[in-house]
């Protein structure tokens, strides 16, 4: 363990290497989903909420946003935590879906760098990134959708870390924020028909969502294609 990550705290026992645990930049993936989409001749709009699902009761007809309808043929629902709060959809349309608050921070991972494996500790998890990051997460709060960073959660996430990796405790703060992840009753995903027609839901994916978009875009695609 000492070999592959010198860095770690001297009173660690052991660890268990993964080979098959890969990891991936998010932002660097949703760049590249969004130029995949526009090759493809997808139309993106950017920065415009959706403010209502349009429907006869039977199908959906599109979605109002920014003062504009947008039409559709067939519509899915992939709003993650925000997906049950769309106004418009009632009934079997609605997901049970909450959000549960993650605060992380990412700090400069320096050179040499402070660790180069993924660490899962007992108290926080630590990714380097090839652009020079390292990331600490997460934690996992019923706060709704107060987005405010707290003493107590940034605390506990550098006390996580620094006791795993204690060059963290020099490294340089870069960023710190939150986010939500959507959470279904039985902590499942939630892939779906809508009680209208043409209506698919795609949410619920709690802390998986980055691993499971590949498969949940497959089965999204089967049930709109194929049925």
């Amino acid at each position: 363990m000492r070999e592959l990550e010198p860095g770690i705290v001297p009173s660690a026992h052991g660890g268990l290497l993964i080979p098959s645990d890969h990891q991936v930049d998010t932002l660097l993936v949703m760049e590249a989903l969004k130029a995949a989409f526009i090759q493809a001749g997808g139309m993106l709009i950017e920065g415009t909420e959706v403010d209502e699902i349009l429907h006869d009761g039977t199908v959906a007809t599109g979605v109002l946003a920014a003062d504009d309808e947008w039409r559709c043929s067939t519509l899915i629902v992939a709003a993650g935590a925000w997906s049950r709060g769309l106004k418009g959809l009632e009934g079997e349309n609605r997901p049970y879906v909450r959000p549960v608050r993650g605060q992380m921070i990412s700090v400069e991972l320096g050179e040499p760098p402070l660790c180069t494996h993924v660490l899962r500790a007992p108290d926080a998890y630590l990714i380097p990134k090839t652009s020079g990051r390292l990331i600490i997460g997460a934690t996992m709060e019923e706060m709704g959708f107060d987005e405010r960073l707290t003493a107590g959660g940034v605390f506990e996430l550098l006390r996580g870390a620094c006791e795993t990796l204690p060059g963290v405790y020099d490294a340089s703060i870069i960023d710190m924020w939150t986010g939500f992840r959507p959470v279904s009753l039985d902590n499942l995903p939630i892939i779906k028909r809508g009680g209208l027609n043409n209506l698919v839901i795609a949410t619920g994916h709690g802390r998986g969502g980055i691993l499971l978009a590949p498969i949940t875009a497959q089965k999204v695609a089967d049930l709109v294609i194929a049925g």
